[in-house]
């Protein structure tokens, strides 16, 4: 399956196989993961969110099992988000995750981010100062529970209504 297939391929609720065939890809085809989004052009939007949902979930990883090649790994899916139309503050919150877990599993973040940066060509020299600027503080977003194979990064829960806000915001309400 080709590497932008795969990311069709997400599923609505946690997948702990399609993770790990991500993370598989990732690894071991680099150079199709930078052919790939540089033919195409763009990510495109449901990709995007694919992979951000990726990273979101190494991050988690990175603490669990304290891996250099993971977060090597997120770093550089993380690079491909240069080439989509997600806002840039979406993807600065999932760094701060992988660099709050880089900080929590004891991982040098700086290298490990700079040696995946460097795999993704143009897309990796675009990313790699904005994500290095990220803080290491768990965002606002989320919260930190458990620790050790128990820990995660969760989402915290919204209290207003989303939809209801983009009506206001659009002029709409």
């Amino acid at each position: 399956m080709g590497v932008l297939a795969l990311l069709d391929t997400a599923p609505v609720e946690p997948n702990e196989a399609w993770y790990s065939e991500v993370e598989q890809s990732l690894s071991e085809r680099p150079s199709d993961w930078v052919n790939a989004v540089r033919d195409a052009g763009s990510l495109g939007v449901d990709r995007a969110w694919a992979l951000l949902s990726w990273v979101e979930s190494a991050a988690t990883e990175v603490v669990r099992g304290g891996s250099r090649s993971l977060l090597e790994s997120a770093a550089f899916a993380i690079s491909f988000l240069v080439a989509s139309d997600l806002d840039p503050r979406d993807v600065a919150v999932v760094a701060s995750l992988l660099r709050r877990g880089a900080q929590l599993a004891e991982v040098d973040f700086v290298d490990s981010f700079v040696a995946g940066c460097e795999r993704a060509a143009e897309f990796g020299a675009a990313a790699l100062s904005p994500l290095l600027s990220v803080e290491a503080l768990t965002p606002a977003t989320h919260t930190e529970v458990g620790e050790g194979a128990s820990f995660t990064f969760v989402r915290r829960s919204v209290d207003f209504d989303v939809h209801e806000l983009e009506r206001w915001l659009e002029g709409e309400a």
